[in-house]
């Protein structure tokens, strides 16, 4: 049907031609943004939509006003044939309304809901043909926020169009002879965004940008608000205003604490707050500031747990008193011929128990193991036990299973390989010691020893040893090493009065000496001490004895220095505790011996209670 414009179209469209030159003059093109319509589940309100229409229209203005004619909505409803009603007409009726308003390009625009967002859809056509040129979305939650994406849409969707000699849509070329023209900036730039955790969710003005961190997106220039947010940290909001190419990089402030769980076996499975968290020893167990409740899982341990309270950036220590749920089985191991016998079982984790005997098996436990030496091993699943098992045991064999059925035995899993044979064998310790403290010299100058004098001072001693352990479970046992150490005493000054009477080789320096009245000993030593561990139940006990090699000075005032060089025999007692850890400490007594090169001096040094620290390693 062709539809007549009333007569005034005529006069307008005159007008615009008016004053333009003629053979080189081109017609700028007509835009015509219809109002946006809204969707049957989209709360939109007719004042709402003209704000939308009027963004988009805003955005199309932009445009070289050479090249493009945008026409006003009185224009476009004073141009409308009488009963058009723009909410009814979609798809090819806009085209066509586009054309009745003797419009080149006309925009239209619906917004629809998807789930909990809205949807703008914004679409350009060529009223010639009807080609649609772009389309467009803008997504918010709320109308109120749905304003500024969709300025964005419109500035992205009206870039595709151009003035004369621009190749506007792909596929329909230029005009021939003309130049093409360069493409207009966005009024938008590429803003990156990172923080320090990675993974946090960026929201701009308010709306959802990015579900993760490191992201970047296109950001229209102008003022905005910025928040991140990531899982057990602080969410961080900042205004910022954008101008050109950037990046936003946020440390995020940590909000959480962290927890270091520990139980007295390895691998007990703990729950947070009702929830599995993983198995002992949890060192980094991050958890949000508040109350929680620690705790063994019920399955296979029996009821421990702590409650704790903690703030962010709090760490933890979380002791757990972890037993082990056990089931007691009576356990006969016998022989091919049914003859009672002595056995030991074990399982992954467990001590060996002496059998025939009533065993706590860990509920939990994977296998058990009975064990008879040269006679190989029964093996069993804890829902084979039952309440009474009897392992049977064949001389010939080296391996039966539990219902004693010679044959090879079946292959041990990687991930829980069968326990070490019994006794288990202790590594050999290495330490490394120090000590230090008060020091008593007595010194005695003179052929014979005829004048002898004391003096206190300072004593310090460290070295490096190790234990050759014997085969036993407890390393606080007997056992033997060897250790060398350095041995350092300070000036000691002891006072001979007048009663100095001693002979020496020099007898001028002697007599000198005595005039002086006092005199300053100090000595170094290394040596080479053998250790002796007595097996004391509750600690170490240690004696030690060796040789070495000191060296020392004695200074008097006015007295020249004499310097000397010695044997040095060590020995003492070391009383540690600590046991089985890295770290043991205790008290150390020490003496040391020597006889100097100065005539036929000696040097008594007693170093008396002094602390010790020892660190350990098997």
């Amino acid at each position: 049907m062709v539809r007549v414009l009333p007569s005034f179209r005529w006069v307008w469209l005159l007008a615009l031609a008016i004053g333009l030159p003629g053979a080189t003059w081109a017609a700028p093109k007509r835009i015509a943004v219809l109002e946006v319509r809204s969707g049957p589940q989209a709360p939109v309100n007719e004042a709402e939509a003209r704000v939308l229409t009027d963004a988009v229209r805003g955005e199309a203005l932009t445009l070289p006003a050479t090249d493009y004619l945008v026409m006003t909505r009185e224009n476009i409803l004073e141009l409308l044939p009488p009963g058009t009603d723009l909410a009814a007409c979609e798809g090819n009726c806009e085209v066509e309304t586009g054309r009745n308003l003797g419009a080149d390009i006309v925009a239209v625009a619906k917004v629809d809901r998807f789930g909990k967002q809205l949807v703008l859809t914004l679409q350009i056509y060529r009223t010639a043909g009807g080609a649609l040129i772009r389309q467009t979305t803008a997504t918010a939650a709320g109308v109120d926020t749905l304003l500024p994406q969709t300025r964005l849409a419109a500035h992205t969707a009206f870039l595709s169009l151009g003035g004369p000699g621009t190749p506007a849509v792909a596929g329909e070329g230029t005009t021939g002879g003309e130049a093409a023209k360069p493409g207009r900036k966005l009024n938008a730039a590429i803003v990156e965004f990172s923080s320090e955790p990675d993974g946090a969710i960026v929201h701009l003005d308010g709306e959802l940008l990015c579900q993760a961190t490191p992201c970047s997106r296109l950001v229209t220039f102008g003022p905005h608000q910025v928040s991140m947010e990531a899982e057990m940290h602080q969410r961080h909001d900042e205004p910022t205003t954008v101008t050109k190419a950037a990046s936003i990089h946020w440390k995020l402030k940590a909000n959480f604490a962290v927890l270091r769980v520990s139980a007295p076996l390895a691998d007990v499975a703990v729950t947070l707050d009702g929830e599995p968290a993983g198995n002992t020893p949890l060192a980094e167990l991050h958890v949000a500031p508040g109350a929680h409740r620690v705790e063994v899982d019920p399955k296979c341990w029996l009821a421990a747990g702590e409650q704790v309270k903690v703030a962010a950036g709090d760490v933890r220590e979380v002791a757990l008193a972890a037993k082990p749920r056990t089931q007691s089985v009576e356990v006969r191991p016998r022989d091919a011929a049914g003859n009672d016998v002595a056995a030991a079982v074990f399982w992954a984790g467990g001590q060996p128990v002496e059998v025939p005997a009533f065993v706590d098996v860990p509920v939990c436990a994977t296998e058990v193991f009975a064990q008879r030496p040269e006679h190989g091993t029964v093996r069993a699943t804890f829902a084979d036990l039952g309440t009474v098992w009897t392992p049977i045991f064949d001389a010939e064999t080296t391996e039966a299973n539990v219902f004693g059925v010679v044959g090879e035995a079946p292959p041990q899993p990687d991930a829980n390989p069968p326990p070490p044979a019994l006794p288990p064998q202790m590594p050999n310790l290495l330490w490394v010691d120090v000590s230090g403290g008060p020091a008593f010299t007595v010194l005695t100058l003179g052929d014979g020893g005829q004048s002898e004098t004391s003096g206190r001072g300072w004593a310090v001693r460290g070295g490096l040893g190790v234990m050759m352990a014997p085969p036993v479970s407890d390393p606080s046992n007997y056992g033997v090493g060897v250790a060398l150490d350095f041995t350092a005493v300070t000036d000691t000054t002891v006072d001979f009065g007048t009663s100095f009477k001693a002979k020496e080789v020099d007898p001028n320096w002697i007599k000198t000496l005595s005039q002086a009245g006092t005199l300053t000993a100090a000595s170094n030593a290394f040596d080479l001490s053998i250790l002796c561990n007595l097996g004391m139940s509750s600690m170490d006990l240690l004696l030690y004895f060796g040789g070495g090699l000191g060296w020392g000075t004695l200074r008097a005032p006015g007295v020249p220095e004499r310097t000397f060089l010695s044997p040095y025999a060590p020995f003492g007692l070391d009383m540690l505790w600590g046991g089985a850890s890295t770290w043991k400490y205790g008290l150390r007594l020490h003496g040391q011996f020597a006889i100097t090169n100065v005539g036929t001096s000696t040097m008594l040094t007693l170093m008396t209670m002094s602390p010790m620290f020892v660190v350990q390693s098997h």
